[in-house]
């Protein structure tokens, strides 16, 4: 965090997100987060057989904050992405399953970076495969049972370039 503060100006709440009351957080129709990927990424020699040595507890934590997040506020849309590495996270398909009982959908596709654009947002300059995952409430946003369209946003309604494909679990 002292590096964050370091380099980016900061409003608002500063503070480990694992620890963060989420009752202080306001609430949003769209969530955008993302567990942290160190772990699970294959730089730096980590591999998925390491979690039982050394178990993902980063990942673990900031995972469980989206969950957080969802249980207090009910966002109608969740969005995040992550190294493909992730879907093989030991509580992986748990993690999925406390947000559908929640009565969320989800839609997870693996999509390379380099693929993805918009205007005004260039795709990566780069070859990255990524696990991008949208959670949809089924109930609509608040439990509502409004439209889930009425409150996506334009990108993310939008065409996305590439090569779509669901993700399995090997």
């Amino acid at each position: 965090m002292q590096t964050v503060l370091l380099n980016r100006p900061v409003h608002g709440i500063v503070e480990d997100v694992s620890r963060l009351d989420m009752l202080s957080v306001p609430g949003a129709d769209v969530l955008v987060a993302s567990p942290i990927c160190t772990e699970a990424a294959p730089a730096g020699g980590n591999a998925v057989r390491q979690q039982r040595q050394q178990p993902w507890a980063a990942t673990r934590a900031t995972a469980w904050c989206l969950i957080r997040y969802a249980e207090i506020h009910r966002p109608a849309v969740i969005v995040g992405e992550n190294v493909l590495r992730f879907a093989r996270w030991d509580l992986f398909e748990p993690w999925l399953k406390v947000f559908e009982a929640m009565n969320y959908t989800a839609q997870i596709v693996s999509v390379n970076a380099a693929h993805v654009s918009s205007p005004g947002n260039p795709a990566a300059p780069q070859v990255r495969e990524r696990l991008v995952f949208v959670y949809l409430d089924a109930f609509g946003p608040h439990g509502s049972g409004g439209s889930r369209e009425e409150f996506l946003p334009d990108y993310l309604l939008g065409r996305v370039g590439g090569n779509l494909r669901l993700v399995c679990r090997p």
